[in-house]
């Protein structure tokens, strides 16, 4: 208990480092509560020099509270605007919420208050990269990593961006970083990883586990290894979630699918999901494993209107999952698509799950296939079923890709490394026809010519 004749400053950064070391903890409830306990009384907060302030805004920006940590990176900027770390934290606000060119300003005046920072550099790299200039960023990732060889953050984004220009081979190198970073948890399993403790060669013979670790669509475009594996000889397990396990079982490779949670069988070797393609060989656009590789099962068919004489009907997706977090820039508001809903002969299905009736309203006529899509076996049946998906960046149009079916993906401006810098496909899919945002934020061009294609097919 702190004691009644505490000094008041004192109080409130108690409560900052009990917020630090919650958060460390992974306890965000308790972080969160001390974070709100280190503001409930501002005048206690502004006897806390800039330092412990500026670590306060640190917690809430973890937490995700962006508006509650730029309040506080501006307070202690207005003490001392030459504070390197308060104004590259506040650039990383900005950077979250969409703002790259308000976010690099001031990366820059961090990088002349400390020019050797790796940290600044590799931010700074990444505000370059959500501009459109992989090159630059690719600059200020080598800087970093030449200040600071052991830099995690500057690899891992290093390696997007590399991936994002077409560079392969160095991009899957440099994404086994990941294990570096808090948000990654390397899998400690009884035996050994593969390729890190055998070759290639000898894979013949042996029982590989590939276990997911990242998100629904990461496991559609990566699963498609199974195959490769199993021309190597291997015997391949994949342990993935619950949704995507009956799906996975039409995948050619796969000798059997366990579910996460569930007892694990024998096996010799195991790799996590996203290592695949660099453990495969894949060092080139030419060298990646062509779709379709996965199939609508047999099982219950969702239920379709008639179809009209002349009907395209068309599966419709415009969010992903809203934790993501460069969700603010891949997901649009439903309302945007409205166009859609007036071209004659087109019949809309919605695929978006967690779609209110009030985002429906906005697509007069659209059916709302979600509370029948149980799993994305049952998203598969559905894909198979119409004759086009028109989605976001998300889980859908990896399936669509994997199956081979036709789909429009409406990309951001600095879109996901899988998609590249440029071009209307996707090496990964080549059913995928790519529209791409022209200027960061203008989903309106993106719509319009969307619109005008399916109006003319």
């Amino acid at each position: 208990m702190i004691p009644p004749d505490e000094p008041a400053p004192d109080i409130a950064f108690g409560h900052i480092k009990r917020a630090q070391d919650l958060l460390r903890a992974r306890d965000l409830v308790g972080a969160r509560r001390e974070a709100d306990l280190a503001r409930a009384h501002p005048e206690r907060l502004a006897g806390v020099d800039i330092v412990a302030r500026n670590a306060l805004g640190s917690v809430l920006y973890e937490l995700g509270d962006f508006d509650a940590a730029r309040a506080i990176f501006q307070d202690v900027l207005a003490d001392n605007p030459r504070y390197g770390d308060a104004l590259n934290n506040l650039g990383n606000v900005l950077a979250r919420e969409g703002k790259p060119r308000r976010a690099l300003e001031f990366y820059e005046r961090a990088l002349v208050e400390n020019p050797g920072s790796a940290d600044y550099l590799a931010n700074l790299g990444g505000a370059r990269q959500a501009l459109g200039d992989v090159d630059g960023a690719l600059n200020c990732f080598a800087q970093a990593l030449a200040r600071d060889p052991t830099h995690a953050d500057a690899r891992w984004n290093r390696g997007l961006a590399r991936l994002l220009s077409g560079d392969l081979a160095g991009g899957f190198a440099d994404y086994e970083s990941r294990w570096a970073l808090p948000e990654f948890t390397a899998r400690q399993l009884a035996s050994p990883r593969w390729p890190d403790s055998i070759s290639d060669e000898d894979v013949h013979g042996k029982t590989l586990l590939i276990h997911s670790e990242q998100g629904y669509g990461d496991t559609i475009q990566m699963v498609r290894f199974a195959k490769t594996l199993a021309g190597r000889g291997a015997r391949v397990l994949v342990e993935t979630h619950a949704t995507l396990a009956p799906l996975l079982r039409t995948v050619e490779g796969i000798g059997q699918v366990i579910v996460h949670g569930d007892p694990l069988p024998r096996f010799d070797l195991h790799i996590p999901m996203m290592s695949l393609p660099a453990a495969c060989g894949v060092a080139a656009l030419g060298d990646i494993p062509t779709a379709p590789y996965i199939a609508a099962s047999d099982g219950p068919e969702v239920a379709l209107p008639p179809r009209r004489a002349g009907e395209i009907r068309v599966a419709l997706v415009w969010a992903g999952r809203p934790t993501h977090k460069n969700d603010r820039n891949r997901s649009l508001d439903i309302a945007r698509l409205a166009p859609l809903a007036s071209i004659p002969k087109v019949k809309l299905f919605s695929l978006q799950i967690g779609a209110t009736s009030d985002d429906l309203a906005h697509l007069p006529g659209i059916v709302d296939l979600a509370p029948q899509l149980t799993d994305f076996a049952m998203t598969a049946r559905v894909l198979d079923q119409l004759d086009l998906a028109i989605t976001v960046d998300t889980a859908v149009a990896h399936l669509a890709g994997a199956m081979g079916k036709e789909a429009w993906l409406m990309l951001p401006f600095a879109p996901d490394w899988r998609w590249l810098q440029a071009g209307a496909t996707a090496p990964w899919y080549p059913s995928l026809r790519l529209y791409r945002q022209p200027k960061i934020g203008d989903w309106a061009s993106v719509v319009e010519k969307i619109t005008a294609d399916l109006a003319a097919r």
